[in-house]
């Protein structure tokens, strides 16, 4: 019985070792190799993992990119990483019994990565962001899309180099560079190559765009001077808010939001997309809310010694505002990036309390409405717009006295880009502005007859590439003002 036993053990491990080595035979491999995707240079030392089939394992790339996982029959994925280039990750790789399946990993250089967006870094004319002649920070649509906000400040908060103080429940300042104060204009804001700040004060007032976050395609902020295209006005920075074509991005979309201190913000956007070449876009706006309460004890003392029925000290805290936008897109010619482009904008504050350097004023009424006008043809960009402010029945909270303000801007600007050869590009033009207050005395006082101020300015700005890594960028501008 012993010797059956020990014959019968004899005869099963025979036959597991018989049936083991076939299985062991039967293993597959995948065999590749890294390169990278524009030289396609092998690439040595990059690290590929395994994933799938119940197992993982990994191997690092020799010095021709070569490598070879050895895998049992079935599906897996390969992942490939590498300092300074993006990961990368193939999926579906079969893997037979006996059989070596062969990849190629192409890996693509981080430094080439950052710089899938193009920004306008002259008018009408747009370049990487990497190869700008300028430090430009990028908000996309799918950015703004995550943000949650009151105004179009708040999608700048994450930037850097950028200060944004918030002064109330959607009140905002902003500026690059230099001390952010209650009344800060230092930065120069635009909207789609438009002045976008109030005419006689200089003023960003977000709350006074009549732009909404639906209509935004990008925000682009210059962190540092770029008077040699945009003016005078833009030694501290600009902020360019780039909108969406009809066009291109029909339909509706509607946006509902609200929070504390009773807030409520409806949004609307509606594109048609007659054909290719013209397309009708209307947007439009809806703010309420409670701002934060705060007594200024300069204006609970003043309030105190006025006689009865006086405007000092009255706030009104309930914060409110509306308006709308329309905008026309017209393609003539082959080019899609030759267009005709006519916007129109209106935007009323109803009631908000905001700060300025002499305590702050009761809004009440305050309008603000836009006219523009712009062509774009085989690198000659010419526009002109109109901005008109009326101030309604605002107030200083410290004095009662009204504030005035029935300004007008009117500017007209002309860009032409061309390339000489391969290696040298001109970027030339004119810029015209006309400023004319009309404020009753209350912001400019006794200068009120002779504050009117007019701006014509000249440009070129050159780039030469001396090596495929390096430019030469050259600008000079000149300006004259009627008064500074």
């Amino acid at each position: 019985m012993r010797h059956r036993l020990t014959s019968s053990l004899g005869i099963l491990i025979g036959t597991l070792l018989i049936v083991t080595i076939p299985l062991q035979a039967q293993q597959g491999s995948i065999s590749g190799q890294v390169t990278d995707q524009s030289t396609g240079q092998s690439l040595a030392q990059a690290q590929i993992q395994v994933l799938g089939g119940g197992t993982s394992g990994g191997a690092l790339s020799d010095a021709q990119g070569n490598f070879t996982l050895s895998l049992d029959p079935g599906s897996y994925s390969v992942v490939a990483v590498l300092l300074g280039y993006e990961t990368v990750r193939v999926d579906g790789i079969s893997v037979s019994g006996g059989a070596a399946t062969e990849i190629t990993v192409e890996m693509t250089s981080a430094a080439l990565a950052l710089a899938p967006v193009s920004v306008t870094v002259s008018r009408g004319q747009e370049a990487s962001s990497l190869s700008a002649p300028a430090q430009v920070s990028i908000v996309t649509a799918d950015d703004i899309s995550r943000i949650a906000s009151t105004s179009t400040a708040d999608f700048l908060k994450a930037l850097p180099g950028v200060d944004v103080s918030q002064v109330g429940i959607n009140q905002s300042n902003t500026v690059t560079r230099g001390f952010n104060n209650v009344f800060s204009g230092a930065l120069l804001v635009l909207t789609d190559y438009r002045y976008a700040r109030i005419p006689s004060i200089r003023l960003n007032n977000y709350n006074l765009h009549p732009t909404t976050p639906l209509d935004i395609e990008r925000i682009e902020v210059v962190l540092g001077p770029a008077a040699a295209l945009y003016g005078p006005n833009a030694t501290s920075g600009v902020m360019h808010i780039i909108t969406s074509s009809p066009i291109d991005r029909p339909g509706t979309s509607v946006a509902l939001s609200g929070g504390n201190q009773s807030m409520l913000r409806g949004v609307f956007r509606h594109a048609w997309a007659f054909s290719e070449k013209a397309g009708l876009k209307v947007s439009g706006q809806y703010f309420r809310g409670n701002d934060f309460e705060y007594t200024d004890p300069v204006e609970a003392a003043a309030r105190a010694a006025a006689p009865a029925g006086s405007k000092i000290g009255v706030r009104d805290f309930f914060s409110s505002h509306y308006g709308g936008e329309a905008r026309l897109d017209l393609r003539p010619w082959d080019d899609p990036n030759d267009n005709i482009i006519i916007t129109g904008g209106l935007k009323t504050l109803g009631s908000s309390i905001e700060p300025t350097g002499i305590g702050a004023g009761q809004a009440k009424n305050w309008t603000y409405k836009s006219l523009q006008a712009r062509v774009n043809k085989s690198g000659l960009f010419v526009q002109a717009f109109l901005n008109n402010s009326s101030a309604g029945d605002t107030y200083l909270l410290r004095t009662g006295n009204p504030i005035v303000d029935n300004s007008v801007t009117f500017a007209t600007q002309g860009q032409y880009n061309f390339d000489l050869g391969d290696r040298f590009s001109a970027t030339v033009g004119v810029d015209y502005s006309n400023v004319t207050p009309k404020t009753g005395g209350t912001i400019n006082g006794a200068n009120e007859n002779n504050d009117e101020t007019t701006l014509f300015g000249a440009y070129l700005q050159t780039t030469t590439t001396l090596t495929d890594q390096l430019d030469f960028v050259a600008a000079i501008r000149r300006d004259t003002h009627n008064w500074l």
